[in-house]
């Protein structure tokens, strides 16, 4: 809901943006038959944080 949405927004105002750990899927630039940009990932997303992780995904629950 936009109440949650806010409250989110809200309990994060106070976070150093220098702590954020971005972590950055590894892609590969190709072209479709018609000549248009396609970016495709080389590595899933599940994948790039479970190596971040040393093997071991953090519980969504917690």
């Amino acid at each position: 809901s936009l109440t949650d949405a806010l409250g989110l927004a809200w309990s994060l105002r106070d976070i150093d943006l220098d702590t954020i750990q971005r972590l950055e899927i590894p892609v590969r630039l190709t072209r479709s038959p018609t000549d248009q940009s396609i970016v495709v990932a080389e590595q899933s997303p599940k994948d790039v944080i479970a190596e971040h992780y040393r093997g071991s995904l953090p519980n969504e629950d917690d």
